[in-house]
């Protein structure tokens, strides 16, 4: 009897599984992961659908070739009839002002830094009319952030430099924003979401202002904005009054927009833009100062006013150049991440070509002088070195407000400029 309680009491063996069953239960388990696993990334997907580019066509090299040559000559053709029609210009406005010189603005990118940029083009302004006094200007070239100022600038009046100040001195923290935690998947066209930028953009470059701009033209004044051309690895330059002029007329700011997105597309940071089946990003890549000298001599302002007017001496030409940022970065400890590199090459690679377009400007003026093509003047100014930022951010609301007050107490300040070359 105890033996017959103490078996009943005995827990009930388990029956022995099979091999089939444990290896089925195996692949179910490594399935359920699996699919796990693809459900996830089909998620993550669509969910950065919008960061994604579409495939765009492959052109041959024959076509990539003929697109080279077509855009070299159109681009020279473009600053033999700007320069022409300047020429044309400057020698009625020679009747009224025997004295009148030719005026250019040169504004670099910068990104948030822009803002020292439009501080002290509204500083120049309190200067009273005079010698030092802040121009009109006959042609306005803009790189990247300073695409976006140029505008302001090419129509001139106190409220357009307020109103482009102001627009730097306030940044929305929604203009620019990472895409989400996997902004680093390969497949995303830029790490950064600009679409509170664009927003900003086409609210700011409405159908009235670019009305304005086709207007301002008057058959001479330039406004050029410059991207790179990313297929053909050259820099493009946008003539802005043919964009506003497109623009005025079929009701849609949609171009004008594009082209200042594509000349401040920082690469990697801000999505590229196609225009016309071809991709363009910040002009600062190539170069971050465009100032309309890179043309063979006779299509140069001088050369043709002399086959123009021979017997009569050429107007003295005046360039203005602002630049965005300390002409010679300050050294710093470079720290060895990814964003850390990325972000200090870029500055490294856009504070050379600056100086070497200065140069490079400079040398332009020499060789003008010595051809007998006219006297050229070229002054400058850069974000001064005493000058710190408050912290890295791209455009951070104090940093671009400081930058503002100080470009603003330069700008009113005759001395301010730099005239020898560096």
């Amino acid at each position: 009897m105890p033996d017959e309680i103490h078996s009943s009491l005995s827990p009930p063996t388990k029956p022995a599984r099979s091999w089939n069953s444990a290896i089925r239960g195996y692949f179910c388990g490594v399935f359920s992961v699996v699919l796990l696993v693809v459900g996830t990334s089909y998620i993550i997907y669509l969910s950065y659908a919008n960061s994604r580019m579409p495939a765009r066509p492959v052109k041959t090299p024959a076509q990539l070739g003929a697109a080279l040559d077509n855009d070299i000559k159109s681009h020279l053709s473009a600053i033999r009839r700007n320069m022409n029609n300047l020429a044309v210009h400057m020698h009625e406005q020679r009747k009224k002002d025997p004295q009148c010189a030719v005026n250019f603005l040169v504004v670099s990118g910068g990104a948030g830094k822009g803002a020292f940029a439009t501080g002290f083009l509204r500083g120049w302004g309190d200067i009273v009319p005079g010698e030092h006094a802040r121009p009109k200007f006959d042609g306005v070239y803009g790189v990247s952030a300073g695409g976006l100022i140029a505008p302001f600038a090419y129509l001139g009046n106190d409220a357009d430099y307020t109103q482009i100040d102001e627009l730097f001195r306030h940044p929305d923290s929604n203009w620019i924003k990472p895409h989400g935690r996997l902004f680093f998947l390969p497949d995303n066209d830029s790490f950064m979401d600009v679409s509170g930028l664009e927003r900003k953009l086409q609210s700011t470059f409405n159908l009235d202002l670019v009305k304005r701009i086709a207007a301002a033209q008057n058959n001479y004044r330039i406004l050029v904005i410059q991207a790179t051309n990313l297929d053909l690895c050259i820099p493009h330059v946008f003539n802005l009054v043919d964009a506003s002029q497109q623009d005025a007329t079929s009701g849609n700011t949609e171009r004008i927009n594009q082209i200042l997105l594509a000349s401040t597309a920082i690469p990697g940071a801000f999505p590229p833009r196609e225009i016309n089946g071809v991709l363009y990003a910040d002009g600062g890549i190539i170069s971050n100062i465009y100032d309309g000298t890179q043309s063979p001599r006779a299509d140069q302002f001088g050369s043709i006013w002399k086959s123009l007017y021979p017997n009569e001496s050429i107007p003295k030409m005046e360039y203005w150049v602002i630049i965005n940022e300390y002409f010679r970065l300050i050294p710093n400890t470079v720290q060895p991440t990814w964003p850390a590199l990325f972000l200090r090459s870029l500055e490294s690679g856009f504070s050379h070509s600056t100086r070497i377009a200065l140069a490079s400007l400079y040398a332009y003026a020499e060789a003008t002088r010595l051809h007998g093509d006219g006297d050229i003047e070229v002054r400058w100014i850069s974000i001064p070195t005493t000058w710190r930022p408050m912290n890295d951010a791209l455009f951070n609301a104090e940093n671009m407000r400081s930058l503002s007050d100080l470009g603003r107490s330069m700008g009113a300040d005759p001395n301010s400029w730099n005239t020898e070359k560096p």
